[in-house]
């Protein structure tokens, strides 16, 4: 399918132009700078993958997860589906991709930054976290367990963490994000994996004992 499809810039949108041909509505999104123009087409060419392997058809108000992010496809009044995303708040849906984009390019970096595979949680997902990290003061640890759903398999701590579970709480993952996005640009790395963040220093590796745990 993608050998049949173009891409063609319109202003401050990029649409394509071939998707009718196989059963399928044109996909438009906006480009708030030019210099995105091609991740923004990488976006679509992956949505097409998508739709090509999965045999999917797409239709107007469907959601679909990228990355981190969720967004819907919303039609507009030439019959093409525009890409709209959730708010932080995660209530409503809002054209553009703003916030899905720079979290699906930040994300991929890091995993290709530490060679890990790229292995987002859902934005909805929940994130455990202890005392210290919200205020931002103290050195972060960070790391990954096997998930069972709702859960994302993070846990953030400090040094102000007890042992006590009890004393933890969680988050689901797009509340976090609005007070420590810094933290949630790991959020991608696979289970398994650990950083520690301080004021001047980022470690960040793997744990063969933490991926081979039991789900919790």
């Amino acid at each position: 399918m993608l050998n049949d499809v173009s891409f063609h810039q319109e202003g401050q949108t990029l649409r394509t132009q071939g998707l009718l041909q196989h059963g399928q509505a044109e996909l438009r999104v906006v480009v708030p700078e030019p210099q995105q123009t091609g991740a923004h087409r990488e976006i679509l060419e992956y949505i097409i993958h998508y739709l090509e392997t999965s045999e999917t058809r797409i239709t107007p108000g469907q959601t679909f997860v990228l990355g981190f992010w969720l967004l819907r496809l919303e039609a507009a009044a030439d019959g093409v589906l525009d890409l709209w995303e959730v708010d932080e708040k995660w209530e409503t849906f809002r054209p553009g991709i703003v916030r899905a984009f720079s979290f699906w390019c930040t994300h991929i970096d890091v995993c290709h930054q530490f060679q890990a595979r790229f292995d987002p949680p859902l934005a909805d997902n929940l994130v455990v976290v202890s005392k210290g990290v919200l205020e931002g003061v103290r050195p972060v640890e960070g790391v990954r367990y096997p998930p069972k759903s709702p859960m994302s398999g993070w846990w953030l701590t400090t040094d102000l963490y007890n042992g006590k579970v009890e004393s933890l709480q969680t988050f689901h993952a797009h509340h976090f994000c609005e007070c420590r996005r810094d933290l949630a640009w790991y959020f991608a790395l696979p289970f398994g994996y650990r950083f520690r963040l301080t004021v001047d220093s980022e470690d960040v590796w793997f744990d063969a004992g933490v991926a081979t745990q039991e789900p919790a």
